[in-house]
């Protein structure tokens, strides 16, 4: 396990996790409106 592969990981699931905040919003906003 090198580093390169640590911090590729890293990014993804950062990512994964970004996306479904994003969605989160979205609905949130929508059922408020």
């Amino acid at each position: 396990m090198n580093d390169s592969d640590e911090a590729s990981r890293r990014r993804s699931v950062v990512a994964e996790y970004r996306k479904k905040l994003l969605q989160h919003k979205e609905l949130d906003s929508r059922v408020r409106a």
